[in-house]
Order: C-alpha cells, then structure tokens, then sequence
C-alpha cells in the first residue's frame, strides 16, 4: 500500500473520531502511550479566539505521545485550555501535566463534545519525492479540535501526527 493511501485511512479515521486520542493510538500500536508534558504556561488569548473570556488567561500545553517501549515520537499536541470554565479539581490535573487530557476528563466523568474542526494531510515540502527525504517523525496529518461543556468551548488542540501513525495502520 502507497503511503498516501495509508495516509487518506488515517485522516479518515480521525475524521470520524471524536474520543480519547490517547486509547486510540494505544489500540492501533497494541502497547502503553505516554504522554509527555514538554510545556505548559498561562497567556492572553485574542479576543477574536472561541476561548476568550475578558480578564482570564488560557493555559497553552504542548504534550508528545511516544510509544512507551521504544520512545517513538506518534503525535504532538498544542492545546489551550480555558481553565476557568473547568470544575476546580480538573483545572488542577491539567496543571499537573501528568496525565493525557482525554484521561483526566475520563477520569473526573467531565461530560464534554469534541467537535472536529479540521484534520487534513499536510504538504511535503517543495521538492520532496513521495516523502522518503522525510524522518519518521515528521508531522504528516494534522487535526483540530474544540473540546465544549456547557455549550461553551473549554478547549482548542491541535495534534500533529507523524509518519509512524500511518504505518500501524
């Protein structure tokens, strides 16, 4: 199978699916994922950004999925988090960075919709062949997605996945 095929199947899959990226990744590899916080800070928001809320800042999570046996580089994700429309105890656990945010959100029983904003290929760079001058852990497909509780947006993330996503499947 060509890679842009295989490509095409992930992005539908992803399309199609609004849950915990996490135990999806963990189903398609067969192994652990681990989640790790690269960095978190507070900053202002844009007022033209869904998340705004006058006065409040947004929380910005940068987060790497590897595989946990190897350490192979699956996904990257920026996420901002509008922590003050969260409950107390789950603004806390997103703090922490520790926890994947599709299983803190599990485990708290938030009830939230994550609405898939985009998920596309994105494009070799000029003058690359049918990508072999890529690394495997190039960003091949990215996703975003707005997470809403309450019928308000509580956060944005975009995820970029690279080229070994596509060869699990």
């Amino acid at each position: 199978m060509k890679q842009s095929d295989s490509a095409s199947r992930f992005v539908r899959l992803l399309t199609g699916f609004d849950g915990n990226v996490t135990n999806l990744l963990e189903q398609i590899v067969g192994a652990p994922i681990q989640v790790v916080d690269v960095r978190q800070h507070d900053i202002p928001l844009p007022a033209k950004s869904v998340l705004y809320d006058h006065g409040n800042r947004t929380a910005l999570r940068r987060d790497a999925v590897l595989m946990s046996q190897t350490g192979l580089r699956l996904a990257t994700a920026r996420s901002h988090l509008a922590l003050a429309r969260l409950p107390p105890e789950v603004q806390g656990a997103l703090r922490c960075g520790t926890q994947p945010i599709g299983r803190i959100l599990t485990r708290h029983r938030l009830e939230v919709f994550r609405e898939v904003v985009r998920c596309r290929l994105l494009a070799p760079t000029p003058g690359d062949a049918d990508p072999p001058s890529h690394s495997d852990d190039d960003p091949v497909v990215e996703r975003v997605s707005q997470v809403w509780r309450d019928e308000r947006p509580v956060m944005e993330i975009t995820e970029l996945f690279t080229r070994i996503c596509l060869g699990l499947l």
